[in-house]
């Protein structure tokens, strides 16, 4: 990924840094196999996704570390359908949706873990299965009024 200095006071210095700090989030991430697996479904598919997460850089510590994440099946993504950008940008809300083993999602989740049912009332239903439970992540765009304010 480049950066390029571009208005406002920027400078090839700051771009440099930018740029060190994306190599970062991608060695860590091992985003090239991110992007391959996005790319190839593009060919394939026409949709491909990649999602940048946050999370704790150990159990110690409060800091956080981005990290570029593989997305499996991009049919696991539902965005907005009233969006206009190819890349989904203008989206007001968005679901990831993956199927997770049972075991896990009951430990992540106790206070639901008598909640979660064997199988859906549908036979036909694949949102949980005896080993698995599907889990979304929801995401919205909040839009806050704000004041631009211009100092002499």
């Amino acid at each position: 990924m480049r950066i390029s200095p571009v208005g406002d006071g920027a400078t090839k210095e700051a771009a440099d840094v930018f740029e060190g700090i994306v190599r970062h989030i991608e060695y860590i991430s091992n985003a090239q196999s991110s992007y391959d697996t996005a790319i190839t479904f593009q060919v394939q598919a026409g949709i491909g996704y990649c999602r940048i997460i946050t999370d704790y850089a150990n159990d110690k510590t409060f800091d956080q570390e981005i990290y570029i994440s593989r997305v499996r099946d991009p049919l696991s993504v539902y965005l907005d359908p009233d969006i206009n950008e190819f890349d989904g940008s203008d989206a007001r809300y968005g679901f990831f949706f993956e199927d997770r083993p049972r075991e896990i999602v009951e430990k992540e989740y106790p206070q639901f873990k008598d909640k979660f049912p064997r199988n859906t009332l549908d036979a036909g239903g694949e949102w949980i299965t005896e080993d698995h439970i599907r889990v979304a992540e929801y995401y919205r765009r909040i839009e806050k009024k704000d004041t631009l304010v211009s100092l002499p």
